[in-house]
């Protein structure tokens, strides 16, 4: 069996179309990260807890605890009153 490839994803084209997809991707990721430190830090946790999210089912477990959990930012809110 064999495999026809299209002719637009071979040589040259095929490999700024790989380089520009990487690139995308990259800068697409690096954007969600710091939108998501900015929440963190917002809501008072601290933005190294982005990491979690990498971890299979530690993610779930801690996307449940930060939910339903009483936020610092909260907390000094109701210390002020």
């Amino acid at each position: 069996m064999t495999t026809v490839t299209p002719h637009y994803f071979t040589g040259f084209t095929g490999i700024l179309f790989g380089v520009g997809a990487l690139v995308f991707f990259l800068v697409l990721t690096i954007l969600s990260l710091i939108a998501w430190v900015r929440i963190l830090n917002k809501a008072g946790y601290s933005g190294w807890w982005v990491l979690v999210g990498v971890v299979p089912l530690v993610n779930l477990i801690m996307f449940f605890v930060f939910a339903f959990a009483d936020w610092p930012v909260r907390r000094q809110l109701r210390g002020q009153r």
